[in-house]
């Protein structure tokens, strides 16, 4: 017992955890912008490319984009649950693909979790980049940036060829 509490400590962790699923569900744990992502996002567009969100999410996904102001940098965004499939299923990829109008073997899937988007890419037929921020994965067999706002400038460079 937490002393003057009145209450467990685990009981008060359960009832935080709680809490937070319950704002999860209805809002999103996810509220923040990597630094430097929507002028990268904004220079990808500048580049005439198609941009695409093929996320896991909670059916929220529109709404979290809308309010962080990040749906106008896209032409098309996919929520797992409203799809009722999971990434790395190569169905989700190939969902988003045919909604923007592009062939999988000329997308570049950019995400940050090898076994989940680099595994679901290469399944789905797509060119697979990871965003390896912490640089745990130094031994990918995929390229990778440590940021997004890394992605415009390799695009320039030719150095990935998809």
């Amino acid at each position: 017992m937490l002393e003057g509490a009145g209450i467990a400590a685990s009981d008060r962790t359960d009832a935080a955890l709680e809490e937070l699923k319950v704002y999860h569900t209805q809002t999103n744990l996810w509220e923040a912008v990597t630094p430097g992502a929507r002028d990268a996002l904004a220079l990808l567009r500048e580049q005439g490319l198609t941009l695409i969100v093929t996320s896991n999410a909670n059916g929220r996904l529109h709404a979290l984009f809308d309010r962080l102001d990040l749906s106008r940098f896209f032409d098309v965004i996919v929520d797992s649950y409203l799809e009722r499939v999971e990434k790395p299923d190569p169905r989700l990829f190939r969902i988003a693909a045919e909604r923007a109008g592009a062939r999988p073997e000329e997308t570049l899937h950019v995400g940050d979790l090898y076994h989940v988007d680099v595994a679901g890419a290469r399944a789905a037929g797509m060119y697979p980049l990871l965003v390896d921020a912490a640089d745990l994965y130094r031994d990918a067999d995929c390229p990778r940036v440590r940021a997004i706002s890394d992605l415009p400038k390799l695009l320039r460079s030719g150095h990935l060829r998809f």
